[in-house]
């Protein structure tokens, strides 16, 4: 009996502890959810900027190409205007910085 006393009693309290704990840390996760919600599509809409930025560049980089193989712009010309592309679209890369500093702007009230 006192085996029983002195093994199961603190395992019950260890466990009714354990379960204290996730259960309130699940109720905390899930009254933040809202703002998970909103950080993804911010991160979302994030990508879809990056992607739509990069879809231009291929396009614009896919005509002078195709100007090129026309004979319409000479190799010097062309290497010049891809280099203006390319520095005019930024070649962002997407760091997180970028994303976090994206993500921390949108959810920030503007001032005025």
């Amino acid at each position: 009996m006192l085996d029983v006393l002195l093994i199961v009693l603190p395992l019950t309290v260890v466990i009714v502890i354990v379960a204290v704990v996730a259960f309130f840390l699940a109720r905390r996760t899930k009254g933040s959810k809202g703002s998970n919600k909103k950080t993804k599509q911010l991160i979302d809409s994030y990508i879809q900027e990056r992607a739509k930025e990069h879809t231009s560049l291929t396009k614009e980089l896919a005509h002078l190409d195709r100007l090129l193989s026309e004979k319409q712009i000479d190799k010097e010309t062309y290497d010049r205007l891809k280099n203006v592309l390319v520095t005019m679209k930024g070649k962002k890369s997407m760091d997180a910085d970028d994303l976090f500093t994206y993500v921390a702007e949108k959810k920030e009230p503007k001032k005025e």
